[in-house]
């Protein structure tokens, strides 16, 4: 049995998706101390190359930005957790380092992390 080379670019896309999701949903469950964020931060980076190196992604450009796509939010998720202070996360945002994501968003992320207090948290100034 042999795949042809769309039947495999079809199976990597749903390959990307499932593991994109099942991680950010089962990431969004956790709690994560500073250096657990950072070591988050590594994973995320060595599957998305992982994901780059099986060469599908590198031949078709609008493949490659679907798999950004599909990770963009992941990448956030583990940007935003694997950094020291609360006022780093602010400085990011108000300097546009975390686009696309509301404020909800941040601080549901930022209180994941139990190192940070959630009355912190919720005062956060986001502009």
């Amino acid at each position: 049995m042999t795949l042809c080379y769309f039947g495999f670019q079809t199976l990597m896309e749903k390959i990307t998706s499932t593991v994109t999701m099942e991680v950010y949903a089962r990431a969004s469950r956790r709690k994560f101390t500073h250096l657990g964020g950072i070591k988050f931060d590594g994973d995320v980076r060595v599957l998305l190359q992982l994901f780059q190196t099986l060469g599908v992604f590198d031949t078709n450009e609008s493949l490659r930005k679907d798999l950004a796509v599909k990770f963009e939010k992941l990448k956030k998720m583990a940007y935003i957790v694997s950094m020291e202070e609360l006022n780093d996360v602010v400085e990011s945002w108000n300097e546009g380092a975390i686009l696309n994501l509301t404020v909800g968003d941040v601080k549901k992320i930022c209180s994941m992390r139990i190192d940070f207090e959630k009355d912190e948290v919720e005062r956060m100034c986001l502009r």
